[in-house]
């Protein structure tokens, strides 16, 4: 995702105005779980790798070009308690506020509910901040989602590592694997 190829800023402008057939982009993203026992420290260890690095970069110059932009290293969300599709966007503007400093994306989608436009958008903030990777915590969580939404979930997680080229770490108890074993795509 080199800023400055002109791809790139086709695949954001193709985003923009969701257009998936302009983009050539092809993701080279990947996913890997954590799995462990309820309380056996996958929470505290992810803390603690992430605090290696940092979170926003604010770039002034790239490849000796002036380059004025901020980029987000990486963003942990915890699964809502219920596998709700909308809180976990909900949850996911937050934490790129949190990790910008401001609230201008969680007060913005705070009132929206429709999750064909939601998806969309999150994709969008994601390539607008060359968002690196994303670490979904408690992820056994979506046991607690209805069926269709538990397929929402997982396409919504293919949406990012497939079409926004985000690789997703999930994090959880062996319960979830109940839950991603269950579409052959996710077990893969």
């Amino acid at each position: 995702r080199n800023p400055m190829e002109s791809g790139t800023m086709r695949h954001l402008h193709a985003l923009a105005a969701r257009n998936s057939s302009v983009s050539t982009f092809n993701s080279t993203a990947s996913t890997f779980s954590l799995v462990g026992l309820s309380g056996m420290g996958k929470t505290t260890a992810l803390k603690s790798i992430l605090r290696h690095y940092p979170q926003v970069i604010k770039h002034s110059r790239y490849n000796g070009r002036d380059f004025i932009h901020t980029q987000i290293v990486w963003l942990k969300l915890e699964c809502p308690f219920d596998g709700s599709l909308n809180a976990l966007c909900q949850s996911f503007f937050l934490a790129v506020d949190q990790a910008l400093g401001d609230d201008t994306h969680a007060r913005y989608y705070r009132n929206k509910r429709n999750i064909a436009d939601l998806i969309p958008a999150m994709g969008q903030v994601a390539a607008l901040y060359f968002v690196g990777a994303l670490f979904i915590d408690e992820t056994q969580h979506l046991r607690e989602a209805k069926v269709t939404g538990k397929k929402s979930v997982l396409n919504f997680f293919f949406f990012f590592f497939n079409s926004i080229g985000v690789p997703v770490v999930f994090i959880g108890t062996k319960s979830m694997l109940e839950v991603f074993s269950a579409i052959v795509m996710t077990a893969r």
